[in-house]
């Protein structure tokens, strides 16, 4: 696993950063998290025509071979030069979609995977209360991927994993991409290493910017967030709460209840918690 991989080089005195870094500058419950994950096993290995899919994106195989798992993640490597320390930390993170920061007194890790948003902005807790919006360049989304792995059936000599989109090839033309699969020994891995750059190119097409009181200082780099612009929806859905007891809550502005409406589901965020839902009934709740 990956995950202990870098628990083992980052606090080890020997060969790690073990005189600098103490174990106890890290979270060794959020890695156990991270660990899960990459320990998700995946559906893999058939030398069917359908291989691609059912190898790499959990089918079964349709001609019937027999189809064997393996860790959405794994690491062997061997790291035999200087090297920079906090690059190749951040190479070994980027192994299992993880970015490292040194944040609140010790060393963070956040990983890309599914997940809940941790906190909601909107026109009242920006400075200005606007959004700015910047589309990527097509230039960027790139539509194959060519990853680099160590065969272990080869005598773990280089070979690559061709990754394409069809669908994006159409649309952009042929847009190349290399990728060092940095501790990768695995035909799967390599592919899902492809497919994740193009999945994310594909879909991620846009940035936002705004500037934030202290109070969004609570979210760290590569949490999720959720956005609520009432000039781009075109409808009020976020504000904030200017007063509440134990069955009312005022809102900050008068709010339209849809006709009909018998109960709304609230996400409020208290001192304890993000991502508190209250579901309320209309005709006792609100008071504009």
């Amino acid at each position: 696993n990956p995950v202990w991989c870098f628990y083992d080089l980052v606090t080890n005195s020997r060969y790690g950063l073990g005189k600098y870094v103490d174990s106890t500058l890290l979270n060794k419950w959020k890695l156990y998290e991270i660990a899960k994950y990459c320990d998700a096993t995946q559906v893999v290995g058939s030398d069917s025509i359908f291989s691609v899919i059912n190898a790499y994106g959990g089918v079964a195989s349709a001609a019937g071979s027999s189809a064997v798992k393996e860790p959405r993640f794994t690491c062997n490597i061997l790291i035999s030069n200087r090297e920079e320390a906090y690059s190749v930390v951040q190479r070994l993170a980027s192994l299992f979609r993880s970015i490292v920061f040194f944040q609140q007194g010790g060393i963070q890790l956040i990983q890309d995977k599914p997940s809940t948003p941790v906190y909601l902005y909107n026109n009242t807790n920006v400075i200005g209360g606007t959004f700015t919006y910047a589309s990527s360049s097509s230039k960027a989304r790139h539509t194959v991927a060519i990853v680099k792995y160590l065969d272990p059936n080869d005598l773990y000599s280089e070979k690559l994993e061709y990754v394409e989109d069809y669908d994006g090839i159409a649309r952009y033309g042929y847009r190349e991409i290399e990728i060092d699969g940095f501790g990768c020994t695995s035909k799967g891995q390599a592919r899902r290493i492809g497919r994740h750059i193009i999945i994310t190119e594909k879909f991620e097409l846009e940035t936002v910017s705004f500037r934030i009181g202290l109070e969004g200082g609570i979210v760290t780099p590569g949490s999720l967030i959720t956005i609520k612009d009432t000039y781009r929806q075109l409808y009020r859905a976020a504000g904030r709460v200017s007063a509440a007891t134990t069955n009312t809550i005022t809102l900050d502005s008068s709010l339209t209840i849809p006709v009909g409406a018998t109960n709304i589901l609230l996400w409020v965020e208290t001192p304890t918690s993000l991502n508190e839902t209250i579901e309320t009934n209309t005709s006792s709740t609100y008071k504009p």
